[in-house]
């Protein structure tokens, strides 16, 4: 019984994890795009 609960909450936190990752792999790219974007304006 405890066991499963264990479980469960690893799974829960990992999947959190994986989602909370995957976000801030997502905004490091937008942030990497609009810095690139603002660089190679500022030189025209």
């Amino acid at each position: 019984m405890v066991e499963g609960v264990v479980i469960e909450v690893e799974g829960l936190l990992h999947w959190h994890l994986l989602r909370v990752a995957r976000q801030v792999v997502v905004d490091l790219g937008w942030l990497h795009i609009f810095l690139c974007q603002n660089r190679v304006a500022s030189f025209f």
